[in-house]
């Protein structure tokens, strides 16, 4: 069994109306900011300009940048070229808390169903332990 220790979210950084957050997993990585830390300096702040667009603005209402996924269980997706970071809304915390899962190189074609699987186990994980008050926030 997986230890659950470990697993929380981190604040990224607090808006107006909006906080994003990323998953930490058991072993302590946050798979987001990996992702955009590998990727190169522009597309990294493409998705930097992005997460500030939407703390500002509490929303992005332009698909080819941010939507929801409708084949999905509440998973949303930041776009930068063929770059993702999916994501989801936790709430309790404020009005609107996104929390990022992980991020990937997309192909071609519609978001792979093994990309939204997995942002939403850590969904349904981080839901449960919420839920619970066992879930670490670190700031």
């Amino acid at each position: 069994m997986i230890s659950r220790i470990n697993v929380g979210i981190q604040l990224l950084d607090e808006g107006n109306n909006v906080d994003i957050y990323s998953y930490i997993n058991e072993r302590g990585d946050d798979l987001s900011n990996q992702y955009i830390s590998s990727l190169d300096e522009k597309e990294e702040s493409k998705f930097i300009s992005l997460f500030d667009f939407m703390l500002a603005k509490g929303n992005i209402n332009n698909a080819e940048k941010f939507k929801f996924l409708s084949d999905s269980d509440g998973i949303f997706e930041f776009k930068s070229d063929s770059h993702r970071i999916l994501c989801f809304i936790l709430d309790g915390l404020r009005p609107k808390s996104f929390v990022l899962t992980h991020g990937f190189k997309k192909e071609k074609g519609k978001t792979p169903k093994k990309e939204i699987k997995k942002a939403e186990q850590i969904k349904k994980l981080i839901f449960e332990l919420h839920n619970n008050g066992e879930l670490n926030i670190y700031k």
